[in-house]
């Protein structure tokens, strides 16, 4: 038998290179077919990038061309463009012309009902595709993605409590805290919105239990430096946070969680979470800048619910003297801030 030796293809690869060959038949045709070619990694972050890109983006014909955002209360101008209200009134005023046409615009404008319906439902079918592809993101581990898809999603549509619910656990997941701290805000005001207050309490509860430990930890900002009334949902990434004793926490979510306790009629409940509040406010002096007026109007709301009780006065007593300020609640509350003995107790104009 003879053997021929065939020559090595040098400028092959490498034989650890080499991509196996399926099995071939004699005449040449494969044995086995080869599988569908899969798409590249770089195709594959491509086309997710695309996609990403085109849903935090917006049809140029559902926006107002001065704003480039979606329309809220679209109304059709003299110029026959469609414009958002208070954008296209305050060019009327400034300069009376057209900011297509350059025209002169008279001051009638007219509701552009089909496109604000037109506006929403495309909001709602958005929203919802974003929340479908943040939940895929989070599974595949992109968890930057789908908070982005999140913040979309509500900035869309606004935000409920199922929504609120997923992005709580998608940011505990990125150990975004803080985010996840004031979203808990957001989603417990959902469950009353709801009419589910014993589930917006548990929420709450929760808080209370998770921030216990006296020591400073790190607190988002925001609770402190103008309140979640001036949060802004739309902020992109994380929230900036500083270190605060968690009883700062705590004086918000009284604040929040004592009228739920008090239309439910527990008396008790709503003393024991007040008392709470109070006494580790005044343990802590170092709180009461930003924590005082707020726990001084606890104590005065809950006086005037649960009637006079010398515990309560004593507290209010003890906490305004820290704040600086002269008792002003008459005799008996000035001889209870004596009995602490504590300085500044001279009796006010009661």
């Amino acid at each position: 038998m003879n053997f021929v030796r065939r020559r090595r293809n040098r400028s092959a690869a490498p034989a650890n290179d080499r991509q196996p060959q399926p099995p071939q038949h004699p005449n040449g045709k494969e044995l086995v077919p080869r599988p569908p070619e899969q798409p590249k990694p770089e195709s594959l972050r491509k086309s997710a990038g695309e996609d990403l890109e085109a849903l935090l983006s917006d049809p140029h014909e559902l926006c107002c061309p001065v704003t480039l955002d979606l329309f809220k209360e679209p109304v059709n101008a003299s110029d026959g463009f469609t414009y958002e209200r208070q954008a296209i009134e305050t060019i009327i005023q400034r300069q009376g012309c057209s900011p297509n046409t350059r025209e002169p615009l008279s001051g009638q404008l007219v509701p552009n009902h089909e496109k604000k319906a037109e506006v929403q439902a495309y909001r709602v079918k958005r929203a919802g595709i974003c929340l479908d592809m943040a939940i895929l993101q989070k599974t595949t581990g992109n968890y930057i993605v789908a908070n982005q898809l999140m913040e979309r999603a509500v900035a869309l549509n606004g935000g409920n409590a199922t929504i609120y619910a997923r992005w709580i656990s998608l940011l505990e997941a990125m150990s975004w805290h803080g985010k996840a701290l004031v979203l808990k805000f957001f989603l417990a005001e959902a469950y009353q919105e709801q009419d589910q207050k014993d589930t917006a309490m548990k929420v709450y509860d929760e808080l209370l239990e998770q921030y216990q430990m006296p020591q400073p930890m790190k607190l988002p900002w925001v609770l402190f430096n103008g309140g979640l009334e001036k949060f802004d949902m739309e902020t992109p990434g994380n929230v900036a946070c500083v270190m605060a004793r968690p009883i700062l926490l705590h004086v918000i979510v009284a604040d929040k969680l004592l009228p739920l306790i008090k239309a439910r009629g527990d008396a008790s409940g709503y003393k024991k979470l007040l008392l709470r509040v109070s006494e580790t406010t005044i343990r802590f002096p170092d709180t009461v800048t930003y924590s005082g007026a707020r726990v001084e109007a606890l104590l005065t709301n809950a006086i005037g619910y649960l009637g006079p009780d010398d515990h309560l006065w004593n507290l209010l007593a003890q906490l305004q003297l820290l704040m600086g300020k002269a008792p002003q609640a008459g005799s008996s509350y000035v001889n209870a801030a004596r009995c602490c003995g504590m300085a500044g107790g001279k009796e006010g104009g009661g």
